[in-house]
C-alpha cells in the first residue's frame, strides 16, 4: 500500500512540474499552470497535501525542486496568457449572469 502512495505522490508532483511548464494559450491548462506553480512555491506546510509535505513523505528536498522550477521555467504567465485568462474570467462572468437570469 506504501508503494501505491509513493507512486501516486510521485505522479503528482511530476504533473504540477509538468504543468508549471506549460507556454500555450488554452486557458484550462493556464489555470493548470497557475495553481501548479503556486502549489509549488509555497512555503507553507499546514495543508496535509501540500507540496512541502509531499516532499517530506518521499523524502525529497523541496528546495532543490523549487529552485529549479524558478530557475528552469518562468515561473510567470506571458503577457498574453494573462490577457487569455482575463478575457476568460469575463466570458465566464458574462456566462453565470446569463445562467442567473435564465433561472429567475
Amino acid at each position: 500500500m506504501v508503494h501505491d502512495e509513493e507512486r501516486l505522490i510521485t505522479a503528482v508532483i511530476t504533473q504540477a512540474i509538468e504543468d508549471t511548464l506549460y507556454t500555450g494559450k488554452r486557458p484550462r491548462h493556464l489555470k493548470h499552470k497557475a495553481d501548479a506553480i503556486d502549489w509549488i512555491l509555497n512555503e507553507e506546510s499546514e495543508d496535509h497535501w501540500s507540496f512541502l509535505n509531499y516532499c517530506g513523505m518521499l523524502a525529497l528536498d523541496p528546495t532543490k525542486i523549487q529552485k529549479k522550477v524558478r530557475g528552469f521555467t518562468d515561473p510567470k504567465l506571458s503577457d498574453s496568457q494573462k490577457l487569455m485568462i482575463k478575457q476568460n474570467m469575463v466570458k465566464g462572468r458574462q456566462y453565470d449572469n446569463e445562467q442567473n437570469q435564465v433561472q429567475v
